[in-house]
């Protein structure tokens, strides 16, 4: 996927193939989100009609997904069984298919969720999980937030509707709204009611730039339990400059009860903070997600 294109450029893609509970049902968790990545690489071949195969770079969307090739492959392979990638004679040769009404019609009749390729592209360099893109696009779908605007606006839906669009637990779904917050696409208030950010991107939110995008982890599956990695804000009235060493958590539940605990309190106090104090609650909630992780691992 390229990083220079117009803020503008997008693509339609059909809410089935998002949305669970359509005619897709995807084995691999990456598949959905390999299909977007491709039609926002490939979207030229099907709106000209250009009958051109396509190849499958597995080491850009290894680093962009950090996952391994053999999920991948499930994930390309899961995409041939739902008739949306074809084999060609080549290796590692595709033909894309989607659907022309939704692509080419500037009017279409049919539904479809768009996505834009600068805004996705920062997206999934902020390390979200399948779950964290799979609720910011339910909401962006279920309420019609289709302008790349990055105005919040307030969204009908609950942390209940949302475990019921997405078939998804309670729990997961709670997570995943937390992180959310943490990348600066939802918000909350004090009555409980979800507001979401449109698909503009943002430069200035450091929350989601694209410095670590290379640092890959040697082909781990480190997304294997999603709610594990979340990425959350800690916000204490406390100097935050401590070192890693100072990160310590005797269990998992503890650690992300801490964390949930001061991205509460950052997301509704947050103009009380000066830009050096926010910046230090960034950096030792980077240290915080790899003591979670750490946790993980000795699980």
């Amino acid at each position: 996927m390229q990083k220079l294109r117009k803020d503008n450029y997008f693509v339609r893609v059909s809410p089935d193939i998002l949305i669970p509970g359509g005619s897709y049902k995807w084995k691999s968790k990456f598949t959905r989100w390999l299909y977007v990545c491709l039609l926002l690489d490939y979207n030229i071949n099907i709106q000209n009609d250009w009958d051109r195969e396509i190849k499958v770079n597995y080491t850009r969307f290894m680093k962009l997904f950090r996952t391994s090739k053999k999920t991948l492959h499930a994930a390309v392979n899961d995409l041939i069984a739902n008739g949306l990638l074809k084999k060609t004679s080549k290796q590692n040769r595709f033909k894309l298919i989607a659907d022309k009404d939704i692509i080419c019609s500037e009017k279409s009749k049919k539904a479809f969720v768009p996505i834009y390729n600068n805004f996705f592209v920062n997206l999934l360099n902020a390390k979200p999980t399948p779950r964290q893109l799979l609720v910011y696009y339910y909401l962006i779908y279920n309420n019609r937030y289709f302008k790349p605007k990055s105005d919040f606006i307030r969204t009908k839906d609950t942390q209940s509707s949302i475990v019921i669009g997405i078939h998804s637990r309670s729990e997961e779904v709670k997570v995943a709204i937390e992180g959310l917050i943490t990348l600066g696409l939802l918000s909350r208030d004090e009555d409980a009611i979800i507001y979401v950010s449109g698909q503009k991107v943002d430069y200035d939110n450091e929350a989601m730039t694209n410095d670590n995008c290379d640092k890959f982890e040697n082909d781990k599956e480190i997304l294997s339990k999603e709610e594990d990695t979340e990425s959350q804000v800690i916000t204490t009235n406390e100097s935050i400059a401590i070192s890693k060493e100072d990160v310590h958590f005797d269990d998992m539940e503890e650690c992300r009860r801490e964390m949930r605990k001061c991205e509460r309190d950052l997301n509704f106090n947050y103009s009380n903070f000066n830009e050096e104090e926010i910046r230090e609650k960034k950096e030792y909630l980077s240290k915080l997600s790899d003591e979670l992780y750490r946790l993980w691992q000795d699980n």
